[in-house]
């Protein structure tokens, strides 16, 4: 990226590593507010924290069970029912 400002300087910055590689990582933080934001209209913010819950503990789980519970849900089914 090359900036020229008014007075014709010129700032270039390249990145090389892409965002979420190794060489350049997101943080926990990031990766959680982005599944936030992307699941909003479809969970409600309990199941948000659980599906993070599950996931952060994904490896020393018994079994996936939990996870996929919440995962599971047929969200359209449940909408339609509370509307009705």
């Amino acid at each position: 990226m090359t900036l020229l400002t008014r007075d014709g300087q010129a700032f270039f910055h390249e990145e090389l590593a892409r965002r979420g590689s190794p060489e350049n990582p997101v943080s926990e933080a990031e990766v959680q507010r982005t599944f936030r934001e992307n699941a909003d209209s479809l969970l409600s913010a309990d199941e948000a924290d659980r599906i993070i819950a599950a996931v952060s503990e994904f490896e020393r789980l018994p079994d996936a069970s939990d996870l996929l519970a919440i995962l599971g849900v047929d969200r359209r089914a449940r909408d339609r029912k509370e509307a009705a």
